[in-house]
């Protein structure tokens, strides 16, 4: 069975340490759950994750002492069916969106590889996400102080506008052959982050 996408939900603040999205129904079998977080204004650590309850583990992330926008992405195994929420911790506080997004007939031993990450001061930033036929590839990141409302390669499930120009994204891309390429791109340059792996069928 071919991976597919579930259900998911996001939550955003200024300056926070914490964000606990909405709520959400999870559903199906196989499940995997993905917690994509973009942030800005400073690095952060001891970073944590779960969704309805179940811990996650990092699957990639970038960030430097002296990046204004970073992204990670953490993963939550078989998390809870029924109305569920996703929630990430961790220290220094930034401003962040965070998105929950849940996906059925992924492996339930390897349910994720080729993590990559990559932050830049540019009009766009690229992850080359390795996949193949009946996987799915994910990304989530942050655009900051962007000029006009940035778009994406791929489907956006959702696109955040968190506070003057700042942006936060999540998106879904197909399994293709050998890889898929999750561009997220906004008008001027300036930071942005992309965060990207792929969801095992």
């Amino acid at each position: 069975m071919a991976v597919a996408y579930d259900a998911d939900a996001q939550a955003s603040g200024g300056s926070v340490t914490t964000l606990t999205t909405a709520s959400f129904t999870i559903g199906g079998a196989n499940r995997v759950g993905l917690l994509g977080l973009g942030f800005s204004g400073a690095a952060i650590s001891a970073r944590s994750g779960s969704i309805g309850g179940t811990t996650g583990a990092e699957v990639t992330s970038t960030y430097t002492d002296n990046t204004f926008a970073g992204s990670t992405i953490f993963r939550v195994t078989a998390p809870p069916t029924g109305s569920q929420t996703g929630t990430m911790s961790w220290t220094t506080a930034v401003d962040a969106v965070l998105g929950a997004i849940t996906f059925t007939g992924v492996h339930q031993t390897t349910p994720t590889n080729g993590g990559t990450a990559i932050t830049d001061f540019a009009t766009s930033a690229s992850r080359t996400v390795t996949t193949t036929s009946g996987d799915m590839s994910f990304s989530a990141g942050m655009h900051d102080t962007v000029s006009g409302v940035p778009t994406h390669t791929r489907t956006l499930q959702w696109n955040t506008l968190l506070t003057g120009a700042i942006y936060g994204f999540g998106a879904t891309g197909p399994g293709n052959t050998s890889s898929d390429i999750h561009t997220y791109e906004g008008a001027g340059s300036d930071n942005v982050s992309v965060s990207g792996c792929n969801l095992v069928q």
